[in-house]
């Protein structure tokens, strides 16, 4: 995987799951007013998915 894919995937892969999430807030009702920053918590997703694939990219079974 070139590292251009890379931070492609997992930067859709981050928002993605962003998405789904604050979606799954709204039609839950829960309580919305909370001040955050999107950007903030889309970054903290990537860092957290770019190390689990980078474990599942150095384990022999993925080359």
């Amino acid at each position: 995987m070139e590292k251009e894919e890379k931070v492609l995937y997992l930067t859709r892969l981050a928002v993605d799951t962003y998405n789904s999430h604050r979606s799954a807030q709204i039609s839950s009702g829960r309580n919305l007013s909370d001040q955050h920053d999107p950007v903030e918590e889309i970054e903290k997703l990537y860092v957290k998915f770019e190390v689990f694939l980078n474990q599942k990219l150095a384990e022999d079974e993925w080359k």
